[in-house]
């Protein structure tokens, strides 16, 4: 999974593009340019299952399935 180099928030008009790209475009050839390039995790990249890992820890995993739900879950709406 890829994932920005500065942390996600809604549009702001008073953020500077720059900023609202890196956040907002997970795209490589967009954040292999911004200065926090791999600020995060190494080249801005995590595995399905580190993010199914940090979901099913996370405060918006409301049912509080475990991470092999959450995967099995996706796998069927894909």
């Amino acid at each position: 999974m890829r994932t920005s180099s500065k942390e996600y928030t809604d549009y702001d008009p008073n953020v500077p593009s720059d900023d609202q790209i890196f956040m907002q475009l997970t795209n490589n050839a967009i954040q292999k340019d911004g200065e926090d390039y791999g600020k995060f995790e190494e080249g801005n990249i995590i595995s399905s299952h580190a993010l199914f890992e940090f979901i099913s820890q996370c405060e918006y995993n409301v049912d509080k399935l475990p991470k092999k739900d959450l995967e099995e879950n996706f796998k069927k709406n894909i």
